[in-house]
């Protein structure tokens, strides 16, 4: 009987909880080579094919900083026929207007993209979502 009583305070010695740690940036030009007709990435899912492992594990920000507490939840993007150098957007968005990768079908504007070598030469800085545990006194 006492084992069974302990095995409710083991569960309560710790608790998880989830913090964000700096993993590294990217420079959007890096990506691969726009005549290649790659696919369009949303800056997450950049980050994921980049840093491994789910797009859902990262923040991404266009603040250098490494305090968690400015991650701004935006990237630059390159636009297919887009030259604005500034182009900033959330995380998460991506346009592929053809559906056949960027570039595909010639259109200005019908495609944007987190990581692809088309002109655009900005740094997006990655953050991971991981579990900490934490005793708990």
């Amino acid at each position: 009987m006492k084992k069974l009583l302990f095995l409710p305070l083991l569960f309560w010695a710790s608790a998880a909880h989830a913090a964000m740690i700096f993993v590294g940036s990217f420079n959007v030009y890096d990506g691969p080579y726009w005549e290649n007709i790659p696919p369009v990435y949303s800056a997450r899912e950049a980050a994921a094919l980049i840093f491994g492992g789910s797009y859902t594990d990262y923040a991404v920000s266009i603040d250098s900083s490494l305090d968690a507490s400015t991650i701004t939840h935006t990237a630059y993007y390159s636009g297919y026929g887009d030259f604005s150098s500034d182009l900033i957007f959330n995380e998460d968005f991506k346009l592929d207007l053809s559906g056949g990768g960027y570039g595909f079908g010639g259109e200005p504007f019908s495609a944007y993209s987190a990581y692809v070598s088309d002109g655009v030469y900005a740094f997006n800085y990655v953050w991971k979502l991981i579990d900490v545990v934490v005793p708990v006194s």
